[in-house]
């Protein structure tokens, strides 16, 4: 064979290759256009939204929407946090096991000094406000993705822990009524971030409504003798119950603003090719791990000649989304685990990032479920004790419906234990083992547990 007969049979059969490889890389991103095409029919035919502008509420009259304040409140708060000596952190919050000289009596009283400061006063005066307001829409980019502001938000958490401390502090100087109208406003204000459709602001709203349950313990366990009206305390009983009836379908809300907000921005973005897929991720990880090595080839790769797989990306998200929604509409704290990343391809790499990010939602769904119901036993127990003068022998003494008492993680009755004045009543949590009552508020995320122990008083013994 000749040299140009070489090189001319050479090149047919590289053109041969190109062709037969271009063909196959085609039909591959066809095959995975369709099974998207077919992701999204089923999204469709849920009913589920498609856009993330469905899922905002209605415009709010400006008199009527909290967002306003509670973005003042955030700036106040961030400004409060950078003032040295600031107590940050609200009795009974565990902070004392950290550090013994906290909470101990001269940082109480300048814990009650500093709730006197002009600017706390201006907080607890503007949160209140916000909590009397019908609902609060956020002024927000959305179309800025990940670079989205979140004000009004991310300072509620710290505001709300003075909210608390004013109410112990009230219940402490007798006021009762007053330190359930603060317990009241905290727990309002947690249900517009639990309603707002994102998921971070559902994960703050729930952090918010946990810390008024906890606040609530710690002002019954200040409340003088005798104090403890039930009729003051069914605002706030109505609230709590309130909020945990819409949980799920609000979380379910929030992760159709997930997926329909980022998941939707980050992939159609990349797709479109109008965001580089290999800064995306690079920024995420500098964020994360600044010495982290560069990733850009790869996912520059991914993102145009290994393209079919990230269309198979975006497949495998809608259907993991799907999936974590109808999980969430139905969830039961006690119903077994499963890993988030179950059933997804290994190399749908966007989607197993993003599960990873959102595998803590629905235990976080469970342990606030049995928060709120063991709060609603809580205020049942200290009506019997305002009653009868005790504690019950047993949770069987209270005229409650069937399951009241009932652990959901285990199926079996709460742990209890209570004296005189004192009373401990828990879940096993999670883990379903019993440690003894010891929460996340002592640095534990174990047990879920409802607690009233007054001054002075020992751990409650067991009945």
């Amino acid at each position: 064979m000749t040299f140009r007969k070489a090189a001319k049979w050479s090149l047919g059969f590289g053109a041969a290759l190109l062709l037969l490889t271009g063909g196959a890389w085609l039909a591959w991103l066809g095959v995975a256009n369709l099974e998207l095409r077919m992701a999204e029919r089923d999204i469709r035919q849920a009913g589920l939204p498609a856009s993330f502008y469905t899922l905002l509420p209605p415009a709010i009259p400006e008199g009527e929407n909290a967002a306003p304040l509670l973005i003042r409140i955030e700036g106040l708060v961030k400004a409060l946090k950078a003032t040295n000596g600031f107590v940050v952190s609200c009795p009974g919050s565990g902070a004392e096991k950290t550090d013994p000289t906290r909470f101990n009596e001269a940082r109480l009283a300048e814990l009650r000094r500093q709730m006197e400061w002009p600017e706390v006063q201006e907080i607890l005066r503007l949160w209140n406000q916000a909590a009397a307001k019908p609902a609060a829409a956020f002024p927000r980019d959305y179309d800025a993705g990940p670079a989205m502001e979140l004000k009004g938000t991310t300072g509620q958490l710290d505001a709300s822990r003075l909210v608390g401390t004013s109410a112990w502090l009230k219940a402490s100087d007798g006021d009762p009524t007053g330190a359930v109208a603060d317990l009241v406003a905290c727990s309002r204000a947690a249900s517009f971030d639990m309603n707002d459709p994102l998921l971070i602001s559902w994960l703050v709203g729930v952090a918010v409504d946990q810390l008024s349950v906890h606040m609530a313990q710690e002002a019954l366990a200040a409340l003088p003798e005798s104090a403890f009206r039930a009729e003051e305390w069914q605002d706030l009983r109505e609230q709590w119950a309130q909020n945990a009836s819409n949980a799920r379908g609000n979380l379910a809300r929030a992760l159709d603003g997930e997926r329909t907000g980022f998941g939707d921005w980050i992939f159609k973005k990349v797709l479109q090719n109008g965001y580089s897929l290999g800064d995306l991720v690079a920024d995420q990880l500098q964020a994360i791990s600044p010495k982290s090595g560069d990733v850009r080839p790869f996912f520059l790769a991914y993102q145009y000649p290994l393209r079919p797989l990230l269309v198979a990306d975006r497949t495998a998200y809608l259907r993991f989304m799907l999936r974590m929604r109808e999980r969430a509409e139905n969830f039961s704290p006690g119903e077994p685990d499963e890993n988030p990343r179950d059933g997804i391809p290994k190399t749908a790499i966007l989607t197993r990032l993003a599960a990873g990010g959102m595998e803590g939602s629905l235990p976080r769904l469970g342990e606030y479920l049995v928060q709120m119901q063991l709060a609603q036993l809580g205020l049942s127990l200290e009506s019997f004790r305002a009653k009868t003068g005790s504690y019950p022998n047993s949770l069987e003494a209270l005229p409650l419906p069937p399951g009241a008492t009932t652990d959901p993680f285990t199926g079996k009755p709460f742990a209890y234990k209570a004296d005189a004045d004192n009373v401990l009543v828990y879940s096993f949590g999670k883990d379903r083992a019993d440690d003894s009552g010891n929460s996340k508020w002592n640095n534990s995320r174990r047990d879920v547990v409802w607690q009233v122990k007054r001054a002075g008083a020992d751990k409650p013994s067991p009945q």
